[in-house]
């Protein structure tokens, strides 16, 4: 769950931040709600809470089928220079 939102917050961003650039996440405050069985069609909603800078802020939820919410998160993202990040590693 906490992947699917992670990547959700990403591709939200992905076609407006400045060339030459990413996102790379900082902080994830996730909730494991309820349980989903095996095969069950999950629904991911993503807002983007806050923009501080470089700081990205989201708030995501996960449904079931039923329209129930299983999971819900806020998450952190900075972005960053892909050549300085990398170079830094």
């Amino acid at each position: 769950m906490i992947a699917y939102m992670e990547g959700l917050a990403l591709k939200m961003v992905q076609n407006d931040i400045p060339e030459g650039c990413d996102t790379v996440g900082i902080g994830i405050n996730a909730k494991h709600i309820k349980a989903s069985p095996i095969g069950s069609k999950i629904t991911f909603t993503s807002t983007v809470s806050a923009i501080d800078g470089k700081k990205i802020s989201y708030s995501i939820e996960a449904k079931d089928e039923k329209g129930e919410t299983i999971g819900s998160a806020t998450h952190d993202r900075f972005i960053v220079d892909k050549e300085r990040f990398m170079n830094k590693l």
